[in-house]
């Protein structure tokens, strides 16, 4: 799986999917996204997408 270009608060990034495959997945996990070197990551689908417009995001 490689990691996909989401928009959050209107800018691209790269949400970072490697860790989002881990057996079991932690509760609660943390998401990370970069907001450089969006070049030739594809676009999420559309449910990725609509799922981080959901979240909140801040700094760690």
């Amino acid at each position: 799986m490689d990691h996909h270009v989401v928009t959050v608060d209107g800018r691209p990034c790269v949400l970072l999917t490697y860790h989002l495959w881990t057996e079991p997945l932690p509760h609660p996990s943390r998401v990370f996204v970069l907001f450089r070197y969006t070049d030739g990551h594809p676009l999420a689908p559309d449910d990725v997408q609509r799922t981080v417009e959901r979240l909140t995001f801040g700094r760690p």
